[in-house]
Formats: structure tokens, C-alpha cells, sequence
């Protein structure tokens, strides 16, 4: 029988079994038994599982597609020549799996199974996994921040963890769901970006003001941390178009002012 053929029936709704008929194989190396698949059709062999295109697209990654899985590792990591595993199409139909060395398969651009799982709202913690990037420096843990509204994280080592290339994991918690840790460190992180550098307490303060909260308690919380508060408003806070950058200037000057008074006060009358 040939390729063409069989084509035929298996157009027509009949399935073969027989191993030579499935290894029938087109110019492309389609074989009978991708195109089965491609209908529905199921195998566990494993010597059919492995059959390949010439772009590496496996039977196994065909029956994947259509909802097919396994745990096999060895026909889980069969790949194509982007590296594309038979774990990232099951993944990317929702299949899930918690063994690392799966988890860790990367294709060409360094997207994992762990990135495709984050994606579906599926979590982790262990921090190994949580620090997988892809060649954009996007993390694991910025995907599951970003798909899971309420998850945070205080962990500073992994805070300082690169969000999406530009921004660190701190960056998008201050910005996208107003959480700042009361850490200088912290505060202070700048991001990559070349155009618009930003550190996490701004990037916070943009958030707080569109949310209307109460600005100047909010940002005095975290300002007092700071060696220099003022500076820090000059240069991120205080622009034409910034009408709070300018109150908070005033206030914070005002408190000096006052701070130092109460102590030459209670110097003077030997209070303390």
C-alpha cells in the first residue's frame, strides 16, 4: 500500500494499526499515523509515539494536541527543532505535572513547561522553579504574580527577581496591585527600562494615586525610610504636572522645621 493510499482511507474515517501502514511517510515526513491523529485517533506505542516530521513534530506532540497525555519523561521531552517538547503542548492544553526536571524543559527562547503551567493560573513554590526565566528574562514567579491577583510575595531574594526584562518582580506588586514592602532596598530598585526609569516606591505612587488613596499618608510611611526624602521628591515626585510631588515638598519641609524645634525646645528647657 501507499502513502497515498492509505491518505485516502484515513480521509475517509478508517484508522489503521498495522506498524508499516502508520509508518507510511510523505516528502515532509507526515507520516499515516500524524495524520491519524490529527482525527482523533490514539496509540501508546512507543515506537509510533516517536515518529517524526521533518520539523520534529513527533505523533506524540499531534495526539497532545488533541487533548492526549502521558507521564512518560521519555516521550514527554521528545522535542521539535525549536525545542518545543510533547510536556509544553500538554502543558498548553492544561495538563499539569510537579517534577522538576519536566518543569525545567526549555525550548529555543527558554520557555519552560513551568512558564506554559504559570500561565493557567497553576502554582508553585519552590523557589528553584519560581526563578526559571526565558531568554526575555520573563520569570515563572512574574507569571504566576500576574495571573493570580492575590498572590504577593515578601521574600526579598525573590522581589529582586526580573518581572519581564524590564521590571523586577517589586516592580509589578507596587505597581499593579499596590504592595510595597517597608524595605529601603526595595524602594529604592529601579528598573531596566531605558525610557522610562522608575523605582519601586514611584511606580507605587502611581498606583496609590489613580486608586485615590489617602497619598500623603501612604507615601510619608514609606519617605521616612529614606536618607533623603527630598531628594527623593525632587527627582521622581516633584514635576510640573505632579501637584502632590509639591505638597509633599512643602509638608515634609514643614515637619523638619518643626522636628528641629521641639528639639532645640527640649534642649533648652534640659527636658531630655
Amino acid at each position: 500500500m501507499t502513502y497515498e493510499e492509505a491518505l485516502k482511507k484515513v480521509r475517509k474515517g478508517h484508522f489503521f494499526e498495522d506498524k508499516e501502514v502508520l509508518k507510511l511517510v510523505n516528502e515532509y515526513g507526515w507520516t499515516i499515523a500524524h495524520e491519524q491523529a490529527e482525527f482523533g485517533w490514539l496509540t501508546n506505542d512507543t515506537e509510533i509515539l516517536k515518529l517524526s516530521d521533518k520539523n520534529g513534530w513527533t505523533v506524540a506532540h499531534e495526539q497532545a494536541v488533541h487533548g492526549w497525555t502521558t507521564e512518560d519523561k521519555k516521550i514527554l521531552k521528545l522535542a521539535t527543532n525549536t525545542g518545543w517538547t510533547v510536556a509544553h503542548e500538554q502543558a498548553l492544553q492544561g495538563w499539569t505535572t510537579e517534577n522538576r526536571e519536566i518543569l525545567k524543559l526549555a525550548n529555543k527562547n527558554g520557555w519552560t513547561v513551568a512558564h506554559i503551567q504559570a500561565k493557567h493560573k497553576w502554582i508553585t513554590y519552590d523557589r528553584e522553579i519560581l526563578k526559571l526565566t526565558d531568554l526575555t528574562k520573563r520569570s515563572v514567579l512574574g507569571i504566576i504574580i500576574e495571573k493570580n491577583h492575590n498572590i504577593i510575595c515578601t521574600d526579598f531574594d525573590l522581589l529582586k527577581l526580573s518581572y519581564d526584562g524590564n521590571n523586577y518582580v517589586c516592580h509589578e506588586l507596587a505597581f499593579n496591585k499596590a504592595f510595597l514592602i517597608k524595605s529601603k532596598k526595595i524602594m529604592t530598585t529601579y528598573n531596566n527600562s531605558n525610557l522610562f526609569k522608575m523605582n519601586t516606591i514611584t511606580k507605587y505612587l502611581n498606583y496609590v494615586h489613580v486608586l485615590e488613596i489617602n497619598f500623603e499618608r501612604e507615601i510619608l510611611t514609606y519617605l521616612k525610610l529614606l536618607n533623603n526624602p527630598l531628594k527623593f521628591i525632587n527627582r521622581n515626585l516633584h514635576s510640573s504636572e505632579n501637584r502632590q510631588g509639591k505638597i509633599l515638598l512643602k509638608r515634609i519641609k514643614f515637619y523638619k522645621l518643626l522636628n528641629s524645634l521641639i528639639k532645640k525646645y527640649l534642649l533648652f528647657n534640659n527636658i531630655c
